[in-house]
């Protein structure tokens, strides 16, 4: 078992020290070195990355919502490969966790819906599940048994959240969030 994993803007790979930062407006993902800290390098990637994760070989993924695909960039050589995977037109790729092993990478496509199961190895869409609207950030547990997705915009009253099995690559339950009156 390892450690849970999570979608976000930036990633830690503390067996390399570096950090791994998307910039939406500028179409590039920076690698920073945490020991100075310093940026080490800037890499160009598809059109508005919105997630990175970076797997046990130290190789960052990361999601570009506005041409649908996941990048890979290796980290020794910091140099981004083609887009290797291209989803659905009009999916809108958005979190992106790889399981603690690092066998697989679960992508939210929030255009669409769905959570995209992609096999690292072959870097190919092993399965697609839809959901729901508005699919956004992906968590999976450290035991690589569920994968959680946040919608971004739930129907009034309730948050959702939802849990899906990831042996089977289904919907287990919807985690309903009771409504917060504020203060914001």
């Amino acid at each position: 078992s390892g450690r849970p994993t999570a979608s976000g803007t930036i990633a830690i790979d503390r067996a390399r020290d570096v950090a791994w930062v998307v910039s939406p407006d500028a179409d590039v993902v920076t690698r920073v070195l945490l020991a100075g800290p310093s940026v080490d390098v800037e890499i160009p990637v598809g059109r508005r990355p919105r997630s990175v994760a970076v797997g046990p070989d130290g190789r960052a993924w990361v999601t570009c919502e506005d041409d649908a695909t996941v990048w890979s960039i290796d980290a020794t050589q910091g140099a981004s490969s083609a887009a290797i995977v291209r989803l659905p037109r009009a999916s809108r790729p958005h979190g992106i966790a790889l399981d603690p092993g690092g066998a697989v990478a679960y992508v939210a496509l929030s255009g669409t819906g769905e959570l995209a199961k992609v096999d690292v190895a072959t870097a190919r869409v092993v399965g697609r599940l839809p959901l729901g609207p508005t699919a956004r950030a992906v968590a999976v547990s450290a035991d690589g048994a569920r994968v959680l997705v946040t919608r971004f915009v739930s129907p009034e009253g309730r948050g959702e959240v939802w849990d899906v099995d990831a042996a089977r690559f289904q919907l287990a339950r919807v985690i309903a969030l009771p409504m917060d009156p504020g203060p914001d």
